[in-house]
């Protein structure tokens, strides 16, 4: 028992260590109020780094319209996640700004910023809980039953759920184990929309499903986009050649921008990579 206690409080030493952490990532004492999205999202000469010695991203800039759809491409370590990273303020920029509507992110309230932004990552995070309350929990506000259906039908998850003994109030297991991978991720989808944000972000969304999977994945990232500003980052070229603009990245720097069929053109990269998955786009 006594060595039991030990490790135990070996465990609520480094538990309390993480609980009281303290973000370096906080509101600004002049932070305004911001609830829409009108304009755009801009990066302005952006430097990021994680080590001072390797820096992620250089000298970025790019405009993204309301309403647009932008893909970024590359191979990994190239900065993509880290894009994503940094709109929403997981971390902060190093150099630079980014900007929504030309006012800087780090001048906007936090919890405003980020009700801006739905994301599904390639990771489907959920929880021992109902299917209703893991919809539910994508909203920083209450949502009706209405809405959370709503949010399931445009990600393609109301059918699923329908043929579940309880449906909505079915619970799930741990990390949602009896759903497979397209199920779960459907689900993270309908998450992510459920409080209508006007910007949604897929980060490799489907790069861990199979083929089957993938396409009904597909099928409701199309439909939740819909009239949504979106930002779609991808190892899979097959998911991007719908986007109104690819950004094709290498160590930090854009190499080409462009249409599919621009890029074919215009960048070695950018075909390499076409090439390597055998993506024509036809």
């Amino acid at each position: 028992v006594y060595t039991d206690i030990r490790k135990a409080m070996v465990s609520l030493d480094r538990i309390a260590l993480v609980v009281n952490q303290q973000s370096s990532i906080v509101d600004a004492p002049d932070a305004v109020s911001k609830k829409e999205f009108r304009q755009e999202i801009s990066f302005e000469h952006v430097e990021f780094y994680y080590k001072a010695s390797k820096p992620v991203l250089h000298d970025f800039n790019l405009h993204v319209p309301k309403g647009s759809k932008v893909a970024f491409v590359g191979s990994s370590g190239g900065g993509k996640t880290t894009i994503a990273n940094l709109m929403n303020r997981m971390y902060d920029v190093k150099g630079g700004s980014i900007k929504i509507d030309g006012i800087d992110i780090r001048q906007i309230k936090l919890d405003d910023l980020r009700s801006l932004f739905g994301v599904v990552t390639q990771d489907s995070v959920l929880f021992t809980r109902s299917i209703r309350e893991n919809i539910a929990y994508g909203s920083q506000t209450e949502v009706t039953d209405e809405q959370v259906q709503n949010a399931a039908k445009i990600a393609h998850a109301d059918e699923f759920i329908q043929e579940l003994p309880a449906k909505y109030d079915e619970v799930l297991g741990n990390k949602g184990s009896d759903l497979s991978g397209g199920q779960r991720q459907r689900l993270c989808i309908a998450r992510a929309v459920v409080a209508d944000p006007p910007i949604l972000i897929f980060d490799e969304a489907t790069s861990a499903l199979d083929t089957e999977s993938e396409q009904k994945v597909q099928e409701a990232i199309d439909l939740a986009t819909r009239n949504r500003t979106v930002i779609l980052i991808a190892h899979r070229l097959s998911t991007v050649l719908k986007a109104d603009k690819i950004v094709v990245l290498e160590k930090g720097a854009i190499v080409g921008m462009g249409k599919h069929e621009e890029l074919l053109e215009s960048c070695p990269r950018y075909k390499h990579l076409v090439k390597l998955q055998g993506t024509s786009g036809n």
